[in-house]
């Protein structure tokens, strides 16, 4: 596929980091065919109106905006802890902004190490979040009950991907219009000093170098990759073009078209993504137990010491 890839790259169509998500040692052999963002902070503008808040565009007024529902006798968030993943979908923009995006690539390949400093350093952000801001039942509810608890009040924020478009209407209230009754806004850079980066996730197809048909593989793979093709699911709501050039126009409604804008489509903006599906295995599942354990007692040696004894590729 490196004739496609060098073509869309020329077109603008993908970016680089786009391209390394879907390459194995440097060889693409996937194509992107569905997108999604994270990262996002999920909230009710009603009620933001009603606490004299408006969406933080920095960190510190991000922990303003949390520390007002406090004062107030609001919930900050609902999480969704018991699905183990909903906690994967915080620790991946905490370690994103505060470590940046080589250290986050770093863990993904095995050659940064759990106990690196700016890896400690996104576990003391992120312990500091769960201790102030998390609710009692974290780990009580799951990822759907959460969305809902988010929708019927009960908590103010939620932070998950684009997807929650389709899940709060779905799952919840059919009657929310986007973009009045549920918007987001992204979760703010850490630090000024960081790079741009954006936490992606979404689905690819693997293009097998042994196909028997290799030219009808490549004729497949360079529709699934194409504005035409990504085109018919962006209509669909609630994913993201990964395609650069679909036209805003072609998204249901202003929330999946918010969300269309914050793909990477920049070189500049580093493509993260999600960091426990992109490793797998082993070091997935005992990562997920981790952060469900680090709800409870947000002791950072301690998960520190659990990554480092399952990922044993730096150490060979």
């Amino acid at each position: 596929l490196d004739d496609l890839w060098a073509q869309w790259l020329e077109d603008g169509a993908y970016t680089e980091s786009l391209q390394a998500i879907a390459s194995v040692e440097g060889t693409p052999y996937g194509v992107w065919f569905k997108g999604n963002v994270n990262g996002l902070v999920w909230y009710t503008p009603e009620r933001f109106a009603d606490l004299g808040v408006e969406p933080p565009t920095t960190w510190e007024d991000f922990i303003t905006v949390l520390d007002t529902m406090k004062e107030a006798g609001e919930e900050p968030f609902a999480v969704g802890g018991s699905d183990l993943w909903p906690l994967t979908q915080w620790w991946d923009p905490v370690l994103a902004e505060v470590a940046g995006p080589d250290v986050f690539n770093g863990l993904v390949d095995g050659s940064v190490s759990w106990d690196d400093p700016a890896v400690v350093e996104a576990f003391e952000v992120l312990g500091d979040l769960i201790a102030n801001y998390y609710p009692a039942d974290t780990l009580d509810r799951g990822f759907v009950e959460a969305t809902c608890a988010r929708v019927d009040g009960a908590a103010q924020l939620q932070l998950q991907g684009a997807f929650v478009n389709l899940v709060a209407r779905g799952e919840c209230d059919d009657s929310l219009v986007p973009g009045e009754d549920y918007a987001f806004f992204p979760i703010p850079q850490y630090d000024d000093s960081t790079p741009a980066v954006q936490t992606i996730s979404g689905d690819l197809f693997a293009v097998n170098a042994n196909t028997a048909n290799p030219a009808a593989a490549s004729a497949l793979a360079e529709y699934l990759g194409s504005a035409d093709a990504q085109a018919i699911w962006a209509e669909q709501g609630g994913f993201v073009a990964p395609n650069t050039q679909v036209p805003s126009d072609v998204y249901p409604d202003v929330n999946d078209q918010q969300a269309a804008e914050l793909w990477p489509a920049d070189p500049s903006v580093a493509a993260l993504y999600d960091l426990d599906d992109f490793i797998g295995g082993e070091i997935q599942t005992v990562l997920r137990e981790a952060l469900q354990q680090f709800v409870r007692d947000q002791d950072v040696d301690a998960i520190v010491n659990t990554m480092v004894d399952v990922d044993t590729r730096i150490r060979g």
